[in-house]
């Protein structure tokens, strides 16, 4: 078995652990300057692209924001799979993520993600629309002196 092939193995492998298949822009081996970072600490682990350690995340966040660069992922698993590696990278090293409405990768994040990103503003629903303008109705009944009513 050649060098090549065994190196096609190991990609195949890690295509398979992390779930999704590599971008066109795959290293088949780690990049010389990213040797010393753990394999855990690349949103793109199966192609070694995007390293989100401290050092690189910004630079990470930036050069993925960037739609261009989505390009080279026609797999939606991916894309998503690595736009999360980042926001949450980038949001645990205290950086600010501006919410993307548009952006179709970051509308897939996680609520629990969403809800940490600057300028993100849940939506309601009813429900709780309906509970807020009820304790608001309370409130104000209340510090006029009235009487609030009672629906069945």
């Amino acid at each position: 078995m050649s060098e090549h092939e065994k190196l096609e193995e190991q990609i195949e492998a890690r295509e398979k652990k992390y779930g999704y298949k590599r971008g066109s822009n795959a290293n088949l081996t780690k990049p010389k300057e990213y040797q010393n970072i753990p394999d855990s600490q690349f949103a793109d682990a199966v192609g070694f692209n995007y390293p989100v350690d401290k050092a690189h995340i910004r630079g990470a966040l930036s050069y993925w924001g960037q739609i261009k660069n989505r390009k080279a992922y026609s797999d939606p698993k991916a894309r998503a799979y690595i736009t999360e590696k980042i926001v949450k990278s980038a949001l645990s090293k205290g950086i600010a993520v501006q919410w993307q409405p548009d952006d179709p990768d970051y509308q897939k994040l996680p609520e629990s993600v969403k809800v940490r990103m600057k300028g993100y503003m849940p939506k309601k629903s009813m429900l709780e629309d309906w509970q807020s303008f009820r304790a608001y109705q309370e409130f104000a009944y209340k510090a006029q002196g009235k009487r609030i009513l009672v629906t069945p």
